[in-house]
């Protein structure tokens, strides 16, 4: 479990804009699922997302250096301080380092939450607002190498195969998560740990609609699969009960057609 081929798989406009963070004294995380799949062995990135981090920026700090970055690529920014660069074939998601502050209520919906940006965040402070901590590490540019940074064990907690949540009182206030957990036993092979069981039971899935979970069980390539192993949670909303006969043989019917059907 290497990040050694991260070098050989970076396209070279991205280089280049990681130089360009270095330069304006920027440290640049890369983030997100590609960490985890590198490490799973992955030979390929399919998403480039990068958190951003530098030690004396406000907020004005940060549109400052996205003026910089308009100089050379094209950026759209999008909800929650995200920013999409655009440049010739590729694009690449940045972010600032940021908190996500939760309104005092009983329960929440998916994504209801304020993001605030604070570049001067310490790695570890950062990804503490991150689902499980397989999905909380990070590779550090550092010219021509890369460092793992891993606050929160997720690389034994992939070898071990198990999913564990970062923060307990944050992951229960999304209950999309409990969707993304079942998504990541069956399209990873990673089993809950104990006190991820048990956080589960904790989430209110009254919030919860068609749309996520629609959306989560097509990323987890094995639909029909993915809603038979759900039906297990007991706390489901009634309007979302009833297995499916033969879910793998669907499934596998379901992947032959998938190019087609998106």
């Amino acid at each position: 479990m290497s990040l050694e081929r991260l070098v050989a798989l970076l396209p070279e406009e991205i280089h280049q804009f990681l130089e360009r963070c270095r330069v304006q004294r920027v440290r640049a995380y890369l983030v997100g699922g590609a960490v985890r799949d590198l490490l799973m062995g992955a030979e390929a990135i399919h998403d480039w997302d990068f958190e951003l981090h530098h030690e004396s920026f406000d907020a004005g700090g940060w549109k400052r250096f996205l003026g910089v970055l308009r100089r050379h690529y094209s950026i759209d920014e999008e909800a929650h301080c995200v920013a999409r660069i655009k440049h010739q074939e590729l694009n690449w998601q940045i972010a600032p380092a940021r908190r996500e502050v939760y309104a005092h209520r009983e329960s929440w919906g998916h994504g209801d939450f304020e993001s605030v940006a604070d570049p001067r965040l310490s790695f570890a402070d950062a990804s503490a607002r991150r689902d499980f901590t397989v999905n909380a590490m990070g590779a550090l540019y550092q010219g021509g190498a890369w460092e793992l940074v891993d606050p929160w064990g997720g690389k034994n907690d992939l070898a071990r195969r198990e999913l564990v949540a970062v923060d307990a009182k944050h992951f229960v206030k999304d209950p999309v998560r409990l969707l993304r957990a079942y998504r990541f036993r069956l399209s990873l092979g990673l089993q809950f740990s104990a006190s991820l069981e048990a956080l589960l039971e904790e989430v209110n899935l009254e919030a919860l609609g068609p749309y996520h979970l629609a959306q989560e069980a097509h990323k987890s390539r094995a639909p029909f699969s993915f809603w038979n192993q759900l039906q297990h949670h007991r706390g489901l909303e009634p309007r979302f009960s009833g297995g499916v006969l033969s879910g793998a043989q669907m499934d596998e019917e379901y992947r032959r057609y998938l190019p087609e059907v998106g």
